[in-house]
């Protein structure tokens, strides 16, 4: 029996890691199994969660809030971890440095495998996904579409070719509130205009349609107020 492979894309900020966890507590309530696997150069909220930016910024609140009322001189960290556990937006993973790892680690029981992040992987995840498929698996992926340069993003793009189900999701655009396809890099400079791996979130990349995204450039980066209708 074959399986397949399905693929979530699209800027940062536009859901990508909420939907693959959502499609993953759909297979756990139909009775399968899945296992996780993410990349370990993202370790942007949890080494060893899956977890959404909403996540993130809710995780940060509980750590301040830990540390305000926690006077008794203990680390706050077992206490936040354990909070944020409870709360949605964030699923335990396997961590793993390639895809060689990641095949080595796999648990051939599971139905469900899932990835996170799959423009970090390495050239091999290919081969590793087509093997999955091949054993009867369905592959749950999520990742970048471009680099914020505006090319395509490592192997996201064969992986899109390949896969039975593909969906491009949306971001919200942060200067003008329409659908935001690019990860704009803040820092306006030369970097951002190359293909480079440089792992961020909200202190790095906003989210922004096409307008706004020239708007800024050609303003140097800086945040517009008035916008064409």
């Amino acid at each position: 029996m074959c399986g397949w492979s399905e693929l979530i894309f699209g800027s940062m900020y536009c859901g990508k890691s909420e939907e693959l966890i959502r499609r993953l507590k759909r297979a756990r309530i139909a009775g399968q199994t899945y296992q996780l696997f993410k990349p370990a150069v993202d370790s942007r909220y949890d080494q060893n969660q899956v977890s959404t930016h909403e996540y993130g910024e809710v995780r940060r609140k509980v750590e301040t809030i830990v540390e305000v009322h926690l006077n008794n001189g203990e680390e706050p960290t077992e206490l936040v971890a354990e909070l944020t556990r409870q709360l949605s937006g964030s699923m335990q993973a396997v961590v793993v440095q390639n895809s060689a790892e990641l095949l080595a680690q796999v648990d051939w029981k599971a139905n469900v495998i899932g990835i996170d992040e799959v423009q970090f992987f390495d050239d091999g995840l290919l081969k590793v996904v087509e093997h999955l498929v091949a054993k009867g698996k369905r592959v749950v992926m999520a990742g970048l579409d471009m680099y914020s340069s505006g090319e395509p993003f490592g192997i996201v793009p064969v992986l899109a070719c390949k896969a039975k189900y593909v969906d491009k999701l949306h971001a919200v655009c942060v200067d003008c509130g329409r659908e935001a396809y690019i990860s704009y890099k803040i820092d306006n400079g030369a970097a951002n205009r190359e293909s480079t791996v440089d792992v961020g979130s909200v202190d790095k990349y906003v989210a922004l349609c096409e307008k706004c995204s020239r708007r800024r450039s050609e303003s140097g980066g800086k945040e517009l107020e008035l916008f064409e209708s």
